[in-house]
């Protein structure tokens, strides 16, 4: 399950708004920012995370446990966020 920081970082680091994310992922954009108030994992569906995570690996962004990064294979190269 993502985090509210990992959507947060990964939103911030893609230069998208919480709109833009939320037409990206086909979300509503209320959805977007109560997942990313959440401390910890996001207060959102099953459903919504996984449109959520799809919409930022589409644009390059991977996670893992606590790590938010642009995949190697990006232009940007590999950046890390470990809260």
């Amino acid at each position: 399950m993502l985090t509210g920081a990992q959507i947060r970082e990964a939103r911030s680091r893609l230069g998208w708004s919480a709109q833009q994310l939320a037409n990206k992922a086909q979300v509503p954009e209320p959805t977007v920012k109560r997942a990313e108030r959440s401390s910890g994992e996001a207060v959102i569906t099953l459903d919504q995370e996984g449109k959520i995570r799809a919409a930022l690996k589409a644009a390059g962004m991977a996670f893992s446990t606590d790590v938010v990064r642009l995949s190697p294979h990006t232009r940007a190269g590999c950046l890390e966020f470990a809260p």
